[in-house]
């Protein structure tokens, strides 16, 4: 609506989740695409509203009406539950502002630098000097570790403001700060941050799809020589210092680790009659419980259940030759050995699987529960409390399960 004539007037612009001023004729909108009604994109856009066109857009993960913009400043600020960030709109850098504990910030809006949060479960409104906050954040560089990260809500998880306050607990005067950018774009930043030697962050994340460049450039320290990290993963389930490790050296310690297992249709292998491994199983030993699987169980003359439910192509390359990959692919050191009986053994194996009709294929990957399917992919860590599973399938000559690993670095 135009105020000094009252006329209003719709803008052509779909998806709108919220919008906030920008600068002159402009406003800065949060829409989304969407398909089937549901949201498959988040993006800002900036929006000319006087020439009805989108200057500017980039895709974000902030997927919430909980954004204001700020001119002075150029940055998008936007609210977590307990955390205020902001996003320096020309290289989507993101930074911690704001944090306090126990709230629920809905609604943020700036006025003259001051930053106001409502606050909706305090039933108050926070009040945040914008200018004075950047600031101090600046003075604090000295005295304080930043962690350069790709997981927005790092800061905010239990785990992250745990391990900040015991930090700060052991290391009086000391504070921690969180910048962020989201996706790939992380993942090329901290490669010309690591190349150019920059100092401005002090502890980073890595996941697996950069891990093998970075080890071969030398880009971490070795955390070995701490006496306090070697005990700590020691203490730990086998396999996770390992995980933590390039050879003897401790390259990081572990953020999120991610390992596949399968969860059991109890009721359906009790009409099957059949009984689980006690411990791991190779895929011949798969096979042989697939072809006891498959049985009629509503007398139609037809087998109507399968051992899995799963796509061709992802069932073998997750689950069978992810296993093999694991034992003999060497990405860090260039080495690979795939002319092996055992591998060709493997890939015969996954033939006669789907061409016996062993594995229902479809397209879907095999995360939904079935009536007529044994097994369901899970991630270990989203188990349900009494839920039963087992181990992926291994090679038989080595006991090797295939994880996903996300560590702190220094």
């Amino acid at each position: 609506m135009d105020l000094s004539d009252g006329i209003t007037k719709k803008l052509d612009i779909s998806g709108v989740i919220g919008f906030s001023k920008y600068e002159k004729d402009k406003i800065i909108i949060l829409s989304s695409d969407s398909i089937n009604n549901t949201r498959t994109g988040f993006y800002f856009k900036i929006f000319n509203y006087k020439k009805s066109v989108v200057e500017n857009e980039f895709e974000t993960n902030i997927t919430r009406d909980r954004f204001c913009y700020d001119l002075n400043n150029n940055l998008i600020l936007y609210a977590g539950s307990e955390t205020i960030y902001s996003m320096d709109i020309d290289n989507k850098n993101e930074q911690t502002i704001y944090s306090t504990q126990d709230t629920i910030f809905l609604k943020i809006s700036i006025v003259d630098n001051m930053l106001y949060c409502a606050d909706m479960k305090g039933q108050v409104v926070h009040i945040v000097d914008i200018n004075s906050q950047i600031k101090a954040n600046q003075q604090l560089s000295l005295n304080t570790i930043k962690v350069f990260s790709n997981n927005k809500s790092l800061s905010s998880s239990t785990y992250g403001k745990k391990g900040v306050d015991i930090f700060k607990k052991n290391n009086p005067g000391v504070e921690v700060l969180f910048e962020f950018i989201d996706g790939k774009e992380y993942e090329q930043k901290l490669k010309l941050k690591l190349m150019a030697g920059d100092s401005d962050f002090d502890v980073f994340i890595v996941n697996n799809n950069i891990l093998p460049e970075l080890l071969r450039n030398q880009a971490f320290y070795d955390l070995s020589s701490f006496d306090s990290i070697q005990k700590t993963l020691n203490s730990m389930t086998y396999g996770i210092k390992q995980l933590c490790s390039a050879g003897e050296t401790i390259i990081g310690v572990p953020e999120h680790i991610s390992l596949d297992v399968w969860s059991v249709n109890e009721s359906l292998l009790e009409s099957l009659g059949l009984h689980l491994p006690e411990d791991s199983w190779s895929w011949d030993d798969f096979y042989e419980f697939s072809v006891k699987a498959r049985k009629d169980l509503n007398s139609d003359g037809e087998m109507d259940t399968y051992a899995m439910a799963c796509g061709k192509q992802f069932f073998i390359s997750r689950f069978m030759l992810r296993n093999y990959n694991c034992s003999y692919l060497d990405v860090i050191n260039g080495h690979a050995s795939f002319n092996r009986e055992e591998y060709v053994d493997l890939v015969k194996l996954s033939k006669k699987l789907f061409d016996e009709k062993l594995i229902m294929e479809n397209n879907d990957v095999p995360i939904t529960k079935l009536d007529y399917t044994l097994f369901t992919m899970q991630s270990l860590s989203s188990i349900e409390k009494n839920e039963k599973i087992i181990p992926v399938p291994s090679l038989s000559s080595k006991r090797v399960y295939p994880a996903g690993v996300s560590l702190f670095c220094v």
